[in-house]
């Protein structure tokens, strides 16, 4: 919000509006809040001096062309002038956006159109510049709901008024591209809420203390533009009040976003209850307005000294597949490999053998290596990241939780900063912890525990500061003596520290079943929206409550629209077609759109063409998908019905961690669509019939397909796909999964027609 320009906030509406967080999380919101507030005051001054020399500027030019009114009168006589003309000028500009009526004069009807031409082009300018167009907020944070749909409705009014003014010199094309307001129709006008400063008011609407007025000019319903949906989410009452898992990995990504949110709250507000140094929370206070940004390519290494980030970038995994073959040959050899982790390898082989995985990162041959070799190789791995698997800022967070708060509160302040992780590092988390809890189960023999595993392991994950006790003595014995003291203190400080961070680790490893857990009081605090739940709807419910409540949908209309859409989409001459290019390569076009419909996702796209017609290529995708879907364990037709449309159910192995995810979906397909043209369309729905899931349940918001003939017997293949496999935040899918999953699909059927009939090899 922030970067979007909503600041400064009114923090008495956020009171009002967040009452049901406790004193500590509410004390620690204002207090950001005031901090942003702050530094969006600073850039205001700064934007308010530059929008007022252009409207010098503009003024002195439109008062040299074409002067209506002498601009030089005084005040006085202009503000009679002004009065005595109160419908042709009926708006007054609020001081908050930095505009006074001074600064403007006396403003003729041909200065009003250009004024709002410019804010109309600035305001879709910092649309198109936001980072955070799909970010949903909290549903208990309304209040901070963005500003875009005031701005639409002060412009929709302003086209009303300007309406009433003679402009006969102004360009047609202009107005119209500003009236009709295309750039800002992915608002949702129904969604705003709470209280902005900073807009333009008009009298005589019927304005509410906020400033919007009550009854905004709304468009003709028979000339609105029906919006293409891209989920099939309705509200229930039902779904609302349903229990909902704890489990991180079954967590949508609209809710990973809102949990994201208000674990920052109530973890700032426990250490700053129970922290004498208040260091750790500092840097989430103040926004950081000018970062220089470092980037590195990685270009000359593979797998050691890579971000996890850019690992599950080039593999979809942010583990490298070699460290997980060596972390498996430890689960069968560590229990009896007395003093693992703690007894050192030969040098001369680790070194070896991290050469080998650098250069062939998808396999490893462990023969010739002993287990001490390997558990050496897999410490330098994580000891070589260039930031810490627990994060430069977090690692002071868990060390704070194991120094300062009660015992009693550590495991939920422990969850609260879990949830606060990038999601490759969570995830690499969880897997490392649940190994090393597997080896410390056979401390008994191996005579590593809990203890032992974590002052072995807490140099590789943690960042502590400092350089040691060798470093520390050197220091004290150069040291004059009145500087002994203050070294001696940071020495000190340093022991407690690893001592914590070594507390900290023991009890992540004890604890690894409930650490990626969401605490039961703040689950029940978010008050997720049937949106950010994303809960598919029944079969039998899925269509109604349509465009036409008077008309009994199913889901036969829900698949007309979806085709509609399809063919819509994938027109040339669509206007609606804007497509931002992700990635070319491999003869494959990776491309995404924002969509504000509430959920947190991106549509992707992939084009590719394919040796094979569109009714080989429709029956592929269909019905043999065991031959190119190299990751699908099982599969079932549910229930059939009709000829071209069923219920499939199909699970897929996991991306990370090591958890099976299945899809339950409604299939249709259409042959002859447009020109020998071939469709389908899918989306998850819930079935009376559907097994039990043994994972995760994941959800295919919307999946649509079309097939083109390209003569010579080939044909254009347009994938479009929204899916949330749960457990990971929007970020990390439109760096990672999204693009992965849109080029592997499109790849692997297109490769599928050129290895032969029976397809490729599957371990199916």
């Amino acid at each position: 919000m922030y970067e979007e320009k909503c600041f400064p906030l009114e923090v008495g509406a956020v009171k009002i509006a967040c009452n049901h967080l406790d004193v500590d999380s509410l004390q620690s919101l204002i207090k950001r809040l005031e901090t942003l507030n702050k530094c969006a005051k600073i850039l205001q001054n700064m934007e308010k001096n530059q929008l007022l020399n252009r409207l010098d500027a503009d003024q002195l030019e439109f008062a040299n062309r074409q002067p209506l009114i002498d601009i030089d009168q005084n005040t006085d006589s202009n503000q009679a002038q002004l009065e005595s003309f109160p419908d042709r000028f009926p708006l007054k500009f609020d001081e908050d956006l930095g505009i006074k009526k001074d600064d403007i004069d006396l403003m003729n009807s041909e200065f009003l159109i250009c004024a709002k031409k410019q804010l109309t082009e600035e305001i879709k300018q910092h649309l198109r510049n936001s980072s955070y167009d799909n970010v949903m907020l909290d549903s208990s944070m309304d209040v901070l709901i963005d500003s875009s749909n005031q701005i639409k409705i002060t412009l929709e009014n302003l086209d009303h008024h300007l309406s009433e003014v003679n402009t006969e010199d102004e360009d047609d094309n202009d107005i119209n591209s500003i009236s009709s307001l295309d750039e800002l129709d992915g608002v949702n006008r129904n969604s705003f809420q709470g209280s902005f400063r900073g807009h333009l008011q008009v009298p005589g609407m019927g304005s509410t203390d906020s400033g919007v007025p009550s009854t905004p000019i709304m468009r003709s319903p028979s000339v609105r533009k029906r919006r293409v949906r891209w989920h099939s989410f309705q509200k229930s009452c039902e779904r609302e009040s349903m229990l909902i898992s704890n489990n991180i990995m079954t967590l949508s990504a609209g809710q990973l976003n809102v949990l994201k949110k208000l674990s920052l709250l109530r973890l700032t507000a426990l250490i700053e209850r129970y922290s004498c140094n208040n260091r750790t929370s500092w840097h989430w206070t103040v926004p950081k307005i000018l970062k220089k940004l470092k980037v590195h390519d990685y270009k000359d290494k593979n797998i050691f000294g890579v971000p996890l980030l850019t690992i599950a970038e080039r593999t979809g995994c942010p583990l490298p597949h070699s460290v997980v073959l060596a972390i498996n040959y430890l689960s069968r050899v560590a229990k009896d490999s007395i003093g693992i982790f703690r007894k050192s390898g030969m040098k001369s082989r680790i070194e070896k053998l991290k050469i080998q995985i650098e250069l062939n990162p998808s396999k490893i041959d462990l023969d010739g290596y002993s287990a001490y070799d390997v558990a050496d190789m897999l410490k330098q791995f994580f000891r070589e990241l260039p930031e810490p698997l627990l994060t430069t800022k977090l690692s002071d967070t868990f060390i704070a939780i194991h120094k300062d708060i009660p015992s009693e509160l550590r495991l939920q302040a422990m969850q609260l900063a879990v949830i606060l992780m990038p999601d490759e590092n969570r995830h690499v988390l969880q897997t490392i912890l649940s190994f090393l809890n597997e080896v410390a189960s056979y401390s008994s023999v191996n005579q590593m525990s809990e203890a032992n595993l974590a002052t072995c392991f807490v140099p590789a994950l943690f960042h502590l500061c400092g350089g040691g006790a060798s470093k520390n003595d050197k220091n004290i014995n150069n040291a004059p003596k009145k500087m002994r003291r203050s070294i001696s203190l940071q020495y000190q400080k340093e022991l407690d520290d690893t001592r914590a961070a070594q507390e900290c680790l023991a009890c992540m490893m004890k604890c690894v079943n409930f650490l990626f857990c969401v605490p039961d009081d703040v689950m029940m605090k978010c008050r997720f929206t049937y949106i950010e739940q994303g809960e598919p709807v029944p079969l039998e419910k899925l269509g109604q409550n349509g465009v036409d409540p008077g008309i009994d949908d199913d889901y036969r209309h829900h698949i007309d629209t979806c085709f509609s859409d399809l063919l819509q989409e994938t027109s040339v001459n669509s206007r609606s077609t804007k497509w931002d290019i992700h990635s070319e390569c491999d003869e494959i076009t990776i491309s995404y759109r924002k969509v504000n419909d509430g959920y947190p996702l991106r549509v992707w796209r992939a084009v590719t063409e394919v040796q094979a017609s569109p009714e080989e290529i429709l029956k592929r995708i269909i019905k043999e998908r065991h031959l190119w879907d190299d990751e699908i364990l099982e599969w079932q037709v549910i229930d059939t019905l009709d000829d071209c449309t069923d219920v499939f159910y199909y699970e897929t192995q996991s991306i990370a961690p090591s958890v099976k995810r299945d899809f339950v979906i409604l299939r249709s397909w259409r042959y002859n669509l447009n020109g020998g043209s071939c469709g389908v369309v899918m989306t998850s729905v819930k079935h009376k019939n559907e097994p039990p899931t043994s994972g995760v349940r994941a959800t295919l918001l919307a999946f649509r397909c079309l097939i083109e003939p390209i003569g010579l017997g080939r044909s254009r293949l347009t994938s479009i796909s929204r899916i949330d496999y749960r457990g990971t935040s929007s970020r990390y899918y439109n760096k990672v999964v999204s693009p992965r999953v849109m080029s592997s699909g499109v790849r692997k059927i297109r490769d599928s027609f050129n290895c032969g009939p029976d397809g490729p090899e599957t371990n199916v």
